[in-house]
């Protein structure tokens, strides 16, 4: 991890291309933004990304050229389309280098599949959305029934209703002297 102690922390935020949580997402937007946080989004969209109401976002970083390195925290948005993530390598590899490598790596309602995809819950606490429990059981995931779940620097949420708490957690490690 590098040393923040003389700039403001940064997050990027992963959102799927269509389908993003906007909620999830604005709710940790903002959040991470009040707190300090340079934030910016990251998506494989070539420059907006689509939500679940209509909203549209625009990408910061193209996921490809995504790294984990150049972030403090790194959080998966849920929403139904980051399902589309889990078996993207791209995103896995980012997953890997956020867990060696940030402050934080957050994942909220569907999106722990992708963490548990890429090997970074096997051992890990963690909770998710009921549809995808089995999912990130099966790849090692110890499922715990709660809003929001720490371990190590991971921290997942199970959905929107959790977003909030989600949110001030990331920012909590964020400001944890490294």
């Amino acid at each position: 991890m590098r040393n923040r102690s003389h700039r403001p922390a940064s997050a990027l935020l992963i959102a799927a291309a269509t389908g993003y949580s906007e909620e999830e997402f604005r709710t940790t937007r903002e959040a991470l933004a009040r707190g300090g946080a340079r934030v910016f989004v990251a998506s494989d969209a070539v420059s907006f990304c689509r939500g679940d109401r209509g909203g549209v976002l625009k990408n910061d970083v193209a996921l490809a050229n995504a790294r984990a390195r150049n972030f403090d925290a790194v959080a998966f948005i849920g929403g139904a389309g980051i399902r589309a993530y889990r078996d993207d390598p791209r995103a896995l590899r980012l997953a890997r280098e956020a867990a060696e490598e940030c402050a934080a790596l957050g994942a909220i309602c569907a999106a722990p599949e992708i963490l548990a995809k890429a090997g970074v819950l096997r051992g890990k606490n963690a909770t998710c959305d009921a549809g995808s429990r089995a999912r990130i059981e099966r790849l090692g995931a110890d499922y715990r029934d709660a809003s929001v779940v720490v371990d190590g620097v991971v921290v997942t949420a199970n959905g929107p209703l959790a977003a909030r708490e989600f949110a001030q957690t990331l920012l909590e490690k964020l400001k944890r002297p490294i």
